[in-house]
């Protein structure tokens, strides 16, 4: 994550100096350019255009990021992975599901194991619930994975 942030900026900062100004200069028919168009106040004296700013791509892509949610998620993918290595998920997934730890795909132990989700996504979150999952279950099938 970091380092795709860090090639983000980069590109972003690459962007700005090579993001060509747009052309608005209007032609007539034979092809020359034409004068840029005069404008006059009340009193008749003519109006000098300020010049323009040119706001590029890559100024405001990185103002809409949601950095404090990216910042979130880092947090919580270190959190979950950290909590993974004490084993306590694992502990609580076998202690929870009883004898159908090993055998989830058998018609009552889906409906637990269904219901053993549902309540911990709506507790946490679905990816970090994945997350656990993922290092409790290693070698489930793609089946055990289809009812998660």
């Amino acid at each position: 994550i970091t380092a795709g942030a860090i090639l983000m900026v980069i590109a972003a900062y690459k962007r700005q100096h090579y993001d060509p100004k747009p052309d608005s200069t209007e032609y007539d028919a034979a092809g020359n350019p034409l004068p840029g168009k005069k404008t006059y106040d009340m009193d008749g004296n003519e109006i000098e255009p300020e010049e323009e700013e040119l706001v590029t791509e890559s100024e405001t892509t990185l103002t809409e990021v949601d950095y404090g949610l990216l910042m979130l998620f880092v947090g919580q993918f270190l959190l979950i992975g950290s909590f993974d290595d004490t084993g306590v998920p694992q502990a609580f997934f076998y202690a929870t599901m009883g004898g159908c730890a090993e055998q989830m795909t058998s018609l009552p132990c889906v409906y637990w194991f269904v219901m053993i989700i549902t309540i911990l996504s709506n507790i946490a979150s679905n990816v970090p619930v994945v997350q656990m999952l993922a290092a409790t279950f290693p070698y489930a099938t793609p089946y055990d994975w289809m009812q998660v």
